[in-house]
């Protein structure tokens, strides 16, 4: 799917071809790739399987389309969680400032 993008598609969306095609390469594409596949027994079994990864990819969970490995589900625990993440390593680096400073001192 990403591979069919051409910089017309690209430019009618207003984004760069590089860009939209990381956009939908990953598992959108394994989605879309599991719907269409020629096999009726690799598809998915119902549409509420369909949707089911619909809303785990929007939730930026990991999807069943594809098999997770430990990076992705590790990729996607990040993206879900980058606020809380993000506080916490902020605190933690003033902890370690405090810390330093007092032990300068």
């Amino acid at each position: 799917m990403s591979k069919a993008i051409t910089e017309d598609r690209a430019q009618k969306r207003g984004i760069r071809i590089d860009r939209l095609r990381d956009q939908l390469k990953g598992d959108l594409e394994a989605i879309v790739s599991n719907s269409l596949t020629a096999n009726p027994k690799d598809r998915y079994r119902n549409v509420s399987d369909l949707g089911d990864d619909r809303e785990r990819f929007l939730s930026h969970r990991p999807i069943l389309a594809q098999r997770q490995t430990t990076i992705c589900k590790f990729k996607t625990y990040l993206v879900r969680y980058r606020g809380a993440l993000t506080a916490s390593a902020l605190i933690v680096v003033a902890l370690l400032s405090l810390a330093g400073y007092g032990y300068w001192q």
